[in-house]
């Protein structure tokens, strides 16, 4: 009898437990690596998200572990990526190691029974991209998604319903650029072995923004890129993408002045954003041209950390048990055409998007 009402116990433990999981109203997180990126935007952004537990920041160096935890003022850290996985108190990893760590790992905390918010690009190669969705597909519990950050700032809801609405008409062209300089021999973006290079870092956004506000993706795409002579990696790749009805297309550089912008010409005027993918100008208007007019309107949206918008929108999903806002088709896409705009620039010639 004792053994019956124990076991009768354990089960009510464990009901309880089970309840309590699923109705769980913050998440636990945690950082592989201490990199800028997770230092500067994600951690203090998971900081003020009211959707966010504890945060564990993980180092393959102990001391550096402990150093950026007392820095950033995380309560607990660790000095093994796999101690991190491992942690049964972690609900979600966010992974911002080097572009070429991005499927291990990610596969990694999986396998660990995390989800994962990965930065961009999530692959290197469509065949690595398989293998992580084929690992993915193992977990349906589990949420992946690739953190472009900006799709969360409430500004291109806005964007979009202008253009759903044709305000100015239809749209017949938009120009993406984004640039920066950066010659640090030792930076991962200079390293041709662990995907460096405009393309991988922020040609990617170029891409995706475009798609992101023509709800479709390109019929067809040709690119040139300029190689940097030592570091081996394409320094600028400029393309062009035709929808069919639209085209677009983009410049991104990592030796050239810093700066970016998008620019959508319609048939009765044209709106632009400056700065529509940096932190510090989130609260950048949307600027509207009509045909012949200037200086332009203005739409205030107002200041955003889409970084912060991406985790709340982010966990608010897997707290509620649904999927990514973004899921892996969405970067399976991105990813086609990143690879299409280099075997177009080896071929110079057209690719087809299927």
């Amino acid at each position: 009898m004792r053994f019956c009402a124990n076991l009768l116990l354990a089960f009510t433990y464990l009901n309880e437990a089970r309840n309590l999981k699923g109705h769980k109203k913050t998440l636990n997180w945690g950082i592989l690596s201490s990199a800028k990126i997770a230092r500067e935007k994600v951690i203090p952004a998971l900081k003020k998200s009211t959707l966010v537990g504890n945060i564990t920041l993980a180092s393959r160096n102990p001391d550096n572990a402990r150093h950026w935890a007392s820095e950033l003022e995380i309560g607990a850290c660790s000095g093994d990526y796999q101690d991190l996985l491992n942690d049964t108190n972690i609900d979600v990893i966010y992974n911002p190691l080097p572009n070429h760590l991005h499927v291990p790992m990610t596969i990694a905390a999986l396998h660990a029974g995390k989800h994962v918010l990965c930065e961009k690009p999530i692959a290197l190669t469509s065949e690595q991209l398989q293998q992580l969705i084929a690992v993915a597909n193992q977990y349906p519990d589990l949420a992946v998604m690739e953190a472009f950050m900006y799709r969360h700032h409430p500004r291109w809801q806005i964007v979009k319903n202008l253009l759903d609405t044709q305000y100015f008409g239809k749209v017949g062209y938009i120009h993406v650029t984004f640039t920066y300089f950066n010659r640090d021999p030792n930076n991962v973006r200079n390293q041709s072995g662990i995907g460096g290079g405009a393309l991988y870092d922020i040609g990617c956004y170029c891409l995706a923004v475009a798609r992101l506000l023509l709800n479709k993706k390109p019929e067809r795409v040709i690119a040139t890129q300029w190689i940097d002579a030592d570091f081996k990696i394409d320094k600028m790749t400029s393309g062009l993408m035709d929808f069919g009805d639209v085209q677009a297309s983009f410049n991104c550089a990592t030796q050239l002045a810093a700066g970016q912008y998008i620019e959508i010409q319609c048939e009765q005027g044209r709106i632009r954003i400056d700065e529509p993918f940096a932190l510090d100008a989130a609260d950048t208007d949307i600027l509207l041209f009509p045909s012949g007019q200037v200086p332009a309107e203005k739409i205030s949206v107002g200041y955003n950390d889409h970084y912060l918008t991406q985790i709340d929108d982010y966990s608010n999903a897997l707290l509620s048990h649904q999927g990514a806002p973004y899921g892996l088709d969405d970067a399976q896409t991105i990813m086609a055409l990143i690879e299409a705009m280099q075997q177009s620039h080896a071929t110079q010639s057209w690719q087809d998007i299927t």
